[in-house]
């Protein structure tokens, strides 16, 4: 869990116990997931190389955990750019408003999780790298 994230973002250590019958990791809101959880969606049957996200949100928070397999995750403030490898199912990658993030997997099947705080809504959403340049008061590089 050494990865370098962005300062906005981070790594969090789900609480976990194994014993011979297995490990049981527990997801409980405001414990260390830093907002109240409204949603939860997984993204599974997918290809290796598989691109997901390559968006943006307003206001929303989310925390991805890759429960099998490995997943990429970029994640962009406009100004810095980092990727982190998601491969353990007792962490998550916590992604504040207004970071553009894209998913890829690197196994074929790689199966995660999003903990999202609120509802769909598309109006939340942007989907387009200039308008988050934009909203985020960056000058794209030449």
């Amino acid at each position: 869990m050494r990865q370098r994230v962005l300062p906005q973002c981070r790594l969090i250590r789900l609480w976990t116990t194994s014993d011979s019958r297995g490990a049981l990791t527990v997801i409980e809101e405001k414990t260390r997931i830093p907002f109240r959880i409204a949603r939860v969606f997984y993204i599974r049957s997918q290809k290796k190389g598989a691109l997901r996200g390559s968006h943006a949100h307003k206001t929303l928070h989310e925390l991805i955990i890759c429960l099998d397999g490995t997943l990429r995750v970029e994640v962009d403030t406009g100004i810095h750019r980092r990727t982190i490898l998601l491969d353990d199912p007792t962490v998550g990658l916590y992604l504040p408003p207004m970071v553009w993030s894209e998913q890829r997997t690197c196994e074929k099947d790689t199966l995660y999780l999003v903990l999202a705080s609120a509802k769909y809504e598309e109006a939340d959403y942007i989907r387009d790298y200039d308008e988050f340049l934009t909203r985020r008061r960056v000058r794209r590089a030449s």
